[in-house]
């Protein structure tokens, strides 16, 4: 897996994330802070393997608008950086007439200031390691088919906003540290809207491919380590070299 392809598919995980709270939210009653807090935190945290961190969350079914704050999703054991993923905010703005309907109408998703970092361990990365946890659980859970056989809910984005994310990569001889790569800020309007409705995973697919055009003429390891001297910039080579598509 090669490191832009996991960057990508690391910010496609934060809009299916937004888009889990809005199609959440037509079932929902009762505290329905508390009930996502602990949906994402505990059951979270146990299907990935990996720590989930999240200091605040406040959904309004009456008006549509739902928030994340402070969502920190750590490393699998065995890894050494801070944290998988980091994001400051995560902004979902919801019409609310729509949410019985087979196609969600989301006014906006706003996330902000995410970071993601890639981590290549001695044998697998950081979201190899996630992703055999996670596929192990499925497994094991045997989920079961919807009961009232509905089908899957769509969803039409008005405007989707990705501000300030960046990344960082690490391997086992750096004991931790990182290098960073800024990333371009990303600013969508009416996905879905010409298709008539896009699955979570659709979307998603969208996005990384507006962020990966948006990466193709800047993503290079020497750009970010220009100014952090030539044994950073030795490190930033190597790490150019490990994270190629193997």
């Amino acid at each position: 897996m090669s490191l832009k392809k996991w960057i990508l598919g690391g910010f496609a995980l934060l809009v299916l994330l937004a888009l889990a709270i809005a199609a959440g939210l037509w079932w929902l009653h009762g505290n329905l802070d508390r009930l996502v807090h602990r949906a994402i935190v505990e059951q979270g945290s146990a299907l990935i393997g990996a720590p989930i961190e999240l200091q605040g969350v406040h959904i309004d079914p009456r008006t549509g608008a739902g928030e994340l704050r402070g969502l920190v999703i750590g490393n699998p054991p065995g890894f050494r950086t801070p944290h998988l993923l980091q994001v400051r905010r995560v902004r979902v703005q919801v019409d609310v007439s729509t949410l019985t309907q087979p196609v969600i109408l989301i006014n906006a998703v706003e996330i902000e200031a995410p970071d993601v970092i890639y981590e290549k361990g001695a044998t697998q990365t950081n979201i190899e390691a996630l992703q055999t946890h996670l596929a192990r659980q499925l497994q094991s859970g045997a989920p079961q088919p919807s009961a009232s056989g509905a089908a899957p809910k769509k969803f039409i984005v008005e405007r989707f906003q990705l501000l300030r994310p960046q990344a960082q990569a690490s391997a086992a001889f750096m004991q931790g540290r990182t290098v960073s790569l800024k990333l371009p800020e990303m600013d969508l309007r009416d996905l879905g809207r010409a298709e008539g409705g896009l699955s979570g995973g659709e979307l998603g697919a969208q996005v990384a491919k507006a962020l990966q055009q948006r990466l193709k003429a800047s993503f290079f390891f020497d750009r970010a380590l220009e100014s952090t001297g030539e044994t950073a910039r030795q490190a930033g080579e190597a790490l150019g070299k490990l994270f190629k598509k193997r």
